[in-house]
């Protein structure tokens, strides 16, 4: 039924670190957010995985 493809993975991960990201600017404050760049993307990372297997599961 639905199929994914490497772009369109980079695209889910890419999107859920941005949200998380800006998310994170507004919660915490600007300085945590660049000083701890890697917390949202490895968030928006993990939240991309679980989403693509949940996809791969209901096929």
């Amino acid at each position: 039924m639905f199929t994914l493809r490497p772009a369109g993975v980079a695209l889910v991960g890419f999107s859920s670190a941005l949200v998380l990201f800006i998310a994170g600017v507004n919660v915490w404050g600007s300085e945590l957010a660049l000083t701890w760049p890697i917390l949202p993307i490895a968030a928006g990372a993990g939240i991309a995985i679980i989403t693509i297997d949940k996809l791969r599961g209901e096929q």
